[in-house]
């Protein structure tokens, strides 16, 4: 009889060296050589300077004084056997020596076709991806990976994203599995960064590299481009909703380890590719994602405010996707109601004018057009009821200093408080908690979340007496 044998699935594969081979060629380059074909300039020996805030610096030495610094022009750039196009170079001239920067360049000739896509951007060493998606392992021509391959599906696209690390950089790449046009790859990608942003509160930008392939496996390679991006916005570990290793939090407290287990678990892939998705397809809630983002990393007089909108956004959301929130549901009903009220003004309009100021009636008036709408405390705190989050006596709090934290709070008159600080600060994280919680429970996420005002009591200077790791 034969002996049964579990079926082992192969570990899956993907060729990475061709396209850092060119990635590597663009940022060691130096000295190169230049056409510009609006000036009639030939084979112009240049040096590419690579910028420390990204970029690109082409440094020429031309005789040439016809040159109108105040046009945009085209310029080839001959970096080993590659022709590159960079467009709208402007070209500063002191003396002999011209200077441009270089934002982006590609490939000449570069064909617009839609092929096999790939994205790639160094994260600095910054997230970790498996801290915040449950990732499997993977090969390229060098390493087994153990973890860092990724298969997501974004507007019916299906891509594969790998980390990888470079000469000890880290790097996220993303694959098309299917032919997809270049423009819509690029917002897909943009999407997913946001996704991976706000899960680890760090949204990686900077620079990145595009590829083209007829090959699915990029083996070979029709098409590069370079392209720089805005400023990263990173957090360093703060305000990460979710974390994988409870360690990073504990200081090795093993009673927290005992109760949750050594790994939390966190987003699975279709999860993580529904977020992206609906990243990619709603611009709002793209626009939401990136305040809390910039909301982040602001001072802490901005801090709240942002955070205050992106909890009024989130909540608008949820509250329309469920049963509305107005006291009198029945729209008839309703307009009676507000008939009858404004009736009964009219007949006290005389007399409320002669006691009261010159606008009394028209405020009165709008009072009771929008008598049926819910408080502001009822409608931000309804969520929270809609999926079973209990809300602390702290949450309250800071839900009901939303209106002024919005439009700035006063601060003492001595700025170095430290207790001005502290609360303000507080408030901000139990904001930023909040709108944490109702975007994971709204997106279908279940199971424990960081409390970063617990794990920050210390420098608080309060007790917390609520869990590091919450379960929502």
């Amino acid at each position: 009889m034969e002996e049964h044998k579990e079926k082992i699935e192969p570990t899956p594969s993907v060729i990475l060296q061709p396209s850092f081979d060119l990635i590597f060629e663009l940022l060691d380059s130096k000295e190169v050589l230049i056409n510009i074909p609006k000036y009639n300039i030939q084979q112009q020996p240049a040096v590419l300077n690579r910028n420390i805030n990204n970029g690109f610096t082409l440094t020429i030495k031309i005789a040439n004084t016809t040159i109108n610094w105040l046009e945009p022009c085209e310029i080839e750039i001959y970096i080993n056997k590659n022709i590159y196009i960079t467009s709208n170079f402007y070209i500063t001239k002191m003396g002999y020596i011209c200077t441009g920067q270089i934002q982006g360049l590609h490939l000449k000739n570069a064909t617009h076709i839609e092929l096999y896509n790939r994205f790639a951007i160094c994260t600095q060493n910054t997230p970790i991806i498996d801290y915040y998606i449950n990732t499997t392992r993977y090969n390229d021509e060098s390493t087994r990976h153990l973890y860092g391959r990724l298969p997501i599906t974004v507007g019916n696209k299906h891509l594969i994203l790998y980390e990888s690390k470079v000469r000890d950089l880290d790097y996220f790449i993303i694959d098309s599995k299917d032919l997809i046009d270049s423009k819509e790859f690029s917002d897909i990608c943009y999407s997913i960064m946001i996704g991976i942003g706000f899960i680890s509160a760090n949204f990686i930008q900077d620079e990145a590299f595009y590829f083209k392939s007829k090959e699915p496996d990029f083996s070979e390679l029709t098409d590069f481009s370079y392209l720089k991006l805005r400023q990263s916005i990173i957090s360093g570990g703060f305000y990460n909703p979710i974390y994988s290793n409870p360690y990073g939090y504990t200081d090795k407290d093993t009673t927290i380890v005992n109760e949750i287990g050594s790994r939390i678990d966190v987003f699975n892939p279709i999860l993580f590719s529904s977020f992206c998705d609906k990243i990619y397809s709603n611009q709002d809630y793209a626009i939401l994602i990136l305040l809390i983002l910039e909301a982040n990393v602001s001072s802490l007089i901005l801090k709240p405010a942002g955070y205050a909108v992106a909890l009024e956004k989130i909540t608008n959301i949820i509250v329309k996707e469920n049963k509305d929130l107005k006291p009198i549901l029945n729209k008839q009903i309703s307009k009676e109601f507000t008939k009858k009220l404004n009736e009964v003004l009219d007949s006290f309009k005389d007399k409320i004018t002669e006691v009261g100021n010159t606008d009394s009636i028209t405020i009165l008036r709008k009072n009771i057009d929008n008598i049926n709408q819910p408080t502001n405390r009822d409608k931000l705190t309804k969520p929270f009821q809609i999926y079973g989050i209990k809300l602390e006596a702290g949450d309250l709090s800071a839900i009901d200093n939303r209106n002024k934290l919005l439009h700035g709070r006063n601060k003492k008159k001595n700025s170095n408080d430290s207790n001005d600080f502290n609360e303000i600060w507080h408030i901000s994280m139990r904001l930023n908690k909040l709108i944490n919680k109702l975007i994971l429970k709204h997106i279908g996420y279940s199971g424990y979340i960081v409390n970063h005002i617990k794990h920050n009591e210390r420098s608080l200077g309060i007790e917390i007496k609520e869990s590091l790791f919450e379960k929502i």
